[in-house]
């Protein structure tokens, strides 16, 4: 019967889809199109947990107009008013297990990732996002916001062939950010890398996805934090910093509630970087990694890690440790926390970070002493007063 209506009612919506005389229907038919695809994905979900057997590689109703059905959703992206429909479409072709070849499912992404170019680049877009959040940006209408549709799709192949996203997606987004903050007079541009960037958090929970995240806005991170130009705006490269580790931070405690098990594996790949930044900022009396918010948030994110490392009852190198935290601490945790005394009361820094700018051969990290504090409390006040 599915194979009957499907072979009844197909042919006749790609026909009126490209219709010439059709064309102000198309949005119409893509949503007829659509909503039955979305019948056949959600049929074989449905059925999949009462009859195993019945599998769509089992039956592949869809096969005989895949190709021509894919071509129409493709099409209509660019269909005006018709993007939403198209993406919905895409989405439940991407949903159906078997139905696309992976070089096809590289063909969607590819389209997908034309449609998040232009909604990320949109000057529509922007300023009416900025206008949220700085309303002085008046008699700005919505505009059509399809990035929220294209990333739950490509969030679904993340899933399923994070190699397209991981390709092609990724690098499209992250060339898009700068290298440091645009100035604080163009909010519509700090909104366009705050968009790019929780278009990032929407995309890179899986592991592959999450590793890339690391290494890119580690590598941001870094420029910023170099840069020590007096004509830099410090005040918005903090922001600018705090946006990244938040964006990092929110996909962190999507991971851990997920259960996730690659978060561990970063309490060597993460934590040192981020305690060579911040201690690095702590030994030349300033810098963006110095400020109170970024502190804040960086402070969260080695927590969030370093809770998730196994339990394992050992024994510490340190008396305190010993006595509090034996039954609690795993030997990962245990080696990380004798490394990060030994950095601050031994001032040993090398079991802490690699140090691979040779910072610590030159100035030494003694954080307890008078005039250390001193100098601390000294740069803290200035970055409350700002």
């Amino acid at each position: 019967m599915a194979h009957y209506t499907l072979a009844q009612t197909i042919p006749h919506l790609i026909a009126l889809f490209r219709d010439p005389s059709e064309i102000t229907n198309r949005p119409a038919t893509l949503t007829a199109l659509e909503t039955l695809i979305r019948a056949v994905s959600n049929l074989f979900q449905e059925t999949k947990a009462l009859d195993a057997a019945r599998t769509y590689g089992a039956e592949r109703p869809l096969d005989t107009f895949k190709d021509e059905i894919l071509g129409v959703f493709t099409v209509g992206l660019k269909v005006t008013g018709g993007t939403p429909q198209a993406l919905a479409g895409l989405d439940a072709m991407v949903n159906i297990p078997d139905l696309l070849a992976d070089e096809e499912v590289g063909f969607v992404v590819h389209s997908i990732n034309e449609v998040l170019a232009s909604t990320t680049d949109s000057a529509d877009e922007v300023r009416y996002v900025a206008s949220l959040a700085y309303p002085r940006i008046t008699n700005l209408r919505p505009p059509s916001l399809h990035s929220g549709i294209a990333l739950a799709v490509l969030s679904t192949i993340s899933h399923i062939a994070p190699k397209h996203v991981e390709s092609t997606t990724l690098p499209l987004l992250f060339s898009s950010l700068p290298d440091t903050a645009p100035p604080r007079s163009s909010p519509t541009l700090h909104t366009q890398y705050r968009l790019i960037l929780s278009n990032l958090t929407s995309l890179c929970t899986t592991p592959p996805l999450f590793e890339t995240l690391v290494i890119r806005l580690s590598t941001k991170l870094d420029l910023i934090c170099a840069n020590t130009s007096p004509d830099s705006d410090q005040e918005a490269n903090a922001a600018y910093v705090h946006s990244a580790l938040s964006s990092l931070s929110t996909v962190l405690a999507t991971k851990v509630r997920a259960g996730d098990k690659d978060v561990p594996k970063y309490l060597e790949r993460l934590v040192p970087h981020l305690y060579e930044v911040f201690i690095g900022a702590s030994v030349r009396n300033g810098g963006v990694a110095s400020h109170p918010r970024v502190i804040q948030i960086g402070s969260k994110i080695i927590q969030q890690i370093v809770q998730t490392v196994s339990l394992e009852s050992v024994s510490s190198y340190y008396f305190i440790v010993v006595v509090f935290y034996r039954s609690f601490f795993s030997r990962r945790q245990q080696s990380f926390y004798e490394s990060l005394f030994k950095a601050f009361f031994e001032n040993q820094i090398s079991d802490l970070i690699d140090d691979r700018q040779g910072l610590f051969a030159v100035h030494m990290f003694q954080p307890f002493e008078v005039r250390f504090l001193f100098s601390a409390l000294q740069g803290l006040y200035v970055n409350f007063t700002l």
